[in-house]
């Protein structure tokens, strides 16, 4: 998904930071900023602060244990890209039985990764696994970074974590 040349980029970005949407978040940033020529110097610290800024933001606390438990369950997928039960065609009522009890535990499990994705936590390790990503040189969502870039996003790191 190429966001370059989309008029309403800082709406997308609004809804990203409202809606908590993360992965949405880094690509979006990535893509844009790193099209044009005036903030490809600025990308990896809009991302670091961007997400840093939605983990303080956050109300919801999970312990990292819980965050642990719930990718584990979930095998990382996160929310969006879920299969719904309503997509398959059941004849008989005992499969439409069966259906409705998934949908219920769908729906179960959306609103806890929901939650899940949303806490201090969660954000918290996304942005260490953004630094990580960048300190090995990669791009996301694929890719790598020039070792120009990539010397620059170390730097910036690491004026990130050192500024108060």
């Amino acid at each position: 998904m190429n966001l370059a040349h989309y008029p309403q980029n800082l709406e997308v970005r609004a809804i990203c930071e409202e809606e908590y949407l993360t992965s949405a978040l880094i690509c979006m940033l990535m893509t844009i900023f790193d099209k044009d020529k005036n903030m490809e110097n600025t990308v990896c610290l809009h991302i670091l602060c961007a997400l840093f800024n939605l983990m303080n933001k956050s109300k919801i606390i999970k312990t990292k244990e819980e965050v642990r438990e719930q990718l584990r369950r979930t095998k990382h997928s996160t929310i969006l890209f879920e299969p719904n039960a309503l997509d398959e065609h059941a004849p008989g009522s005992a499969e439409r039985e069966r259906l409705v009890e998934e949908l219920k535990r769908q729906k179960e499990q959306r609103a806890s990764k929901l939650e899940l994705e949303r806490s201090k936590t969660y954000v918290g390790y996304k942005l260490m696994w953004v630094m990580r990503m960048f300190l090995q040189g990669k791009k996301f969502p694929a890719g790598t970074l020039s070792s120009f870039k990539w010397r620059m996003y170390v730097f910036d790191i690491v004026r990130f974590i050192t500024t108060p």
